[in-house]
């Protein structure tokens, strides 16, 4: 099993992300990321880190030194679409962890 990302990479602030993200054309390979407009109260501490194809967004109320203990964290997977899983493998896959969650919003996994 490989290393957490958290082992391999040193976290990255938003701004940081959106430099790197420009140097490295990443809007060719992801044009577009959303993020949430809003956050609960409290949630001001945005971590990413980032090695190519993966991109976790960690959002929390206090600093945290890993993805894995801030209050929710999103991962974008940078995938060739025909290597993408369905909704229904990725529940498989993930019913047995209760700390991670799959879901569809809009039609995005």
């Amino acid at each position: 099993m490989p290393a957490p990302l958290y082992e391999a990479v040193k976290p990255i602030t938003l701004e940081e992300f959106w430099k790197l993200a420009h140097k490295e054309h990443l809007s060719k390979i992801v044009p577009e990321i959303f993020l949430p407009a809003k956050l609960p109260q409290g949630f001001t501490h945005i971590r990413i880190w980032y090695k190519p194809p993966v991109i976790l967004i960690s959002f929390s109320d206090r600093p945290v030194q890993t993805y894995e203990e801030a209050n929710l964290t999103i991962e974008i997977s940078m995938l060739k679409v025909d290597a993408v899983p369905s909704l229904e493998e990725l529940k498989a896959l993930y019913e047995n962890d209760s700390k991670t969650y799959v879901m569809s919003i809009d039609g995005w996994l």
